[in-house]
């Protein structure tokens, strides 16, 4: 099933805007969070990789397929949590 027409924009911009790059540092907040590692553990794992694609969404999920097999998950809040400069 297609996903809708507004996430499918989000991934193309993605998609387009972050393919390539490299992610040069990784900062999770101090609030309390279900993670399956450590912080810091998931900071040094993305901190270097690099975005190898933008393959698709899942609701307000977008899924980045990272260099060494990796694959990040943003689910993307209100607020915003990602920040491209």
């Amino acid at each position: 099933m297609p996903e809708l027409p507004e996430v499918e924009t989000i991934v193309r911009g993605l998609q387009t805007r972050v393919a390539g790059d490299r992610i040069q540092s990784v900062w999770i907040g101090s609030r309390k969070q279900p993670l399956k590692s450590s912080a810091a553990k998931i900071a040094s794992t993305l901190t270097g990789k690099r975005i190898l694609r933008v393959p698709t969404a899942w609701g307000s999920t977008s899924f980045f397929d990272l260099a060494g097999q990796h694959q990040w998950c943003d689910p993307r809040k209100r607020s915003g949590s990602c920040i491209w400069g």
